[in-house]
């Protein structure tokens, strides 16, 4: 029942110094309280009917914990806005990777810049969809997803032998010795039928809403980072996905004249170019603000992003250039 976490990284912080006092106490009362310790032996069902006699005890705390159980138990059953926006705002949530809260940082400030209204999904390990909203277009913005079936982010090596060229050919052969001498020795199966595969850290698909049809892929690329060589690794990733995305019929997408791409490397607190070159913006947490370009099939020049506590990416009418 009771999980010890270490919180070492986190007692650096001004806002864990509450915290930290009141671990120390919490921490003692469920080693010395004999009640307390005997809790996890304890196989009794506690009854909504004891929950609410509970709630008129004479102790407050007792009242407090079973307001808490009662609480949990109304969230669980039907899902109350209020109530978990209540909890969630005094809920302490601890990061396993810090990386990824900073991706997250970045998803929730382009949805919260681009989407009036936006509907949340729930985080699944799989599709990894966060949220949809529309208006004239449909937008689907995923994290550390290759999105929707309409994308693919993968090359197989059949597809790359036929292209002859004597690295690629050692390169294919490689990675077939490689996967022939890991089973030999390691009795393990290795992967060799792709020759690329990526995973962007964020993904935003645009449709047309009357048609359906793929009308813009935005891809963002999250290094948490002040280092320029990290930086630059980023940027290669990037521009990889870009280049080697391919669609539902396997055609290129950046050779499609009818679908727009765009790049978005994200980096912590460093010094950026702010004009967007190719296609690609860097958006530092220094300076925040970027250009990126419209939507659609007309020409109507470019929105600011990211720019005091704004991210607009796309824009609602019209294509860019």
């Amino acid at each position: 029942m009771f999980v010890k976490l270490d919180t070492s990284v986190l007692e650096k912080y001004p806002y864990f110094r509450e915290w930290k006092e009141l671990k120390l106490i919490v921490d003692d009362m469920i080693r010395s309280n004999v009640y307390i310790s005997k809790v996890n032996s304890v196989k009794h069902t506690v009854t909504d009917r004891m929950i609410q006699k509970t709630l008129g005890h004479r102790n407050p705390l007792y009242r407090e914990a079973a307001h808490l159980l009662l609480l949990y138990r109304r969230i669980m059953n039907k899902f109350d806005e209020e109530v978990v926006q209540q909890l969630l705002r005094e809920t302490f949530v601890y990061p396993e990777k810090e990386d990824v809260l900073f991706e997250l940082y970045w998803v929730m400030k382009l949805i919260k810049a681009n989407a009036e209204k936006a509907e949340l999904q729930l985080i699944d390990g799989k599709r990894n969809l966060v949220a949809s909203w529309s208006d004239e277009y449909d937008y689907h913005i995923y994290h550390d997803s290759t999105g929707s079936k309409e994308l693919q982010f993968s090359i197989s090596t059949e597809e790359v032998r036929e292209t002859y060229h004597p690295y690629i050919k050692k390169k294919v052969d490689s990675m077939k010795r490689s996967a022939d001498l890991a089973s030999t020795f390691f009795e393990r199966n290795v992967e060799s039928k792709t020759f690329w595969s990526g995973r962007p850290d964020i993904l935003i698909e645009v449709y047309e809403k009357e048609t359906g049809e793929l009308q813009k892929v935005v891809i963002g690329e999250v290094k948490h980072t002040k280092n320029v060589d990290y930086a630059m690794k980023g940027l290669r990733e990037l521009v990889d996905y870009m280049e080697l995305v391919k669609g539902r019929d396997g055609e290129y997408l950046n050779e499609r004249d009818d679908l727009e791409m765009e790049g978005m490397l994200f980096v912590g607190d460093m010094e950026v170019e702010k004009e967007k070159r190719q296609g690609v913006s860097v958006v530092s947490v220094r300076d925040v603000g970027c250009e990126v370009e419209g939507t659609g099939k007309g020409k109507t020049g470019s929105l600011s992003g990211l720019k005091d506590g704004d991210a607009h990416l796309v824009n609602r009418k019209g294509r860019s250039n």
